[in-house]
């Protein structure tokens, strides 16, 4: 990881939606829970740019439009069911809508050696 000052877009969500557990075609319900955390790169399969990653230490993109092409895709994919809570056979188990958004991340970093 490099040292200095970076600007990168990152990711974040939150569950909006779900149906009660195990009852996936049940009704939607608004969720209780309404804090932004920062997406997984793992779980939402996003597309990040490593060297980002690899001169910052977190998941993102330098470019707002690469991470704009980022935020439609996962938005189309959890209308499409992709991010529903599923069991280790892959049957749903829950269905879940996310709110996703960008954030402009400006960070600064310095390594002293000790």
């Amino acid at each position: 990881m490099d040292d200095g000052n970076h600007t990168i877009y990152v990711l974040q969500c939150r569950r909006a939606a779900e149906t009660p557990w195990l009852e996936p075609d049940g009704p939607l319900q608004e969720t209780t829970d309404k804090k932004w955390v920062f997406a997984s790169k793992d779980f939402f399969a996003q597309q990040t740019d490593h060297e980002v990653w690899s001169t910052t230490g977190r998941d993102g993109w330098w470019n707002i439009d690469d991470a704009r092409k980022a935020l439609a895709r996962v938005r189309e994919r959890d209308e499409e069911g992709a991010y529903d809570s599923t069991d280790n056979y892959k049957k749903k188990c829950q269905r879940v809508k996310h709110d996703f958004r960008l954030v402009k991340l400006e960070l600064t970093k310095k390594t002293t050696l000790v």
